[in-house]
């Protein structure tokens, strides 16, 4: 179900679908390609991604452990999986900047709305409109705190 749910978060922060692992053969053709990659020695499925090298895969039946037991603990699994995200850094932080940017129009947009129910309805429960306000006013100083420390 993890492994799921970082193949899921993944594909939203990168755009990319993975579901290869690090047994692989590469021709001798493409091997220059590949090792003046950057983040080669970072996560190599991620670098083949990122290559555009052409990709065939194989599906294959996951053996059983001939001897011993995983090493690989929760942190060192969440860490393999920023490795991998780290390779597509300036896709990611494009992405969050846009995020960011989106979430202080949409914050803005609802306080617009907050206040026009506060000011020209009836429907406003007394203590609401203030405390909707406040909270979408922290959201929107915190994505615009993100926006601008991120810009350059």
């Amino acid at each position: 179900m993890a492994y799921c749910l970082y193949k899921l978060i993944f594909l939203v922060l990168t755009g990319k679908k993975i579901s290869c692992g690090n047994f692989c053969v590469i021709p001798m053709r493409h091997l220059n390609k590949l090792a003046y990659m950057d983040a080669l020695w970072n996560h190599l499925a991620a670098s083949i991604l990122k290559s555009g090298l052409p990709l065939s895969s194989l599906a294959t039946e996951r053996g059983r452990r001939y001897l011993g037991k995983p090493k690989m603990n929760l942190s060192a699994l969440v860490l393999l999986g920023l490795s991998a995200a780290s390779v597509y850094g300036e896709i990611i932080f494009l992405r969050m900047l846009c995020a960011a940017f989106l979430m202080s129009f949409v914050t803005l947009f609802a306080m617009l709305i907050v206040l026009f129910i506060r000011l020209f309805t009836t429907l406003a429960i007394p203590g609401w409109a203030s405390a909707v306000f406040g909270s979408l006013s922290i959201i929107f100083i915190l994505s615009l705190i993100l926006f601008i420390t991120a810009v350059p």
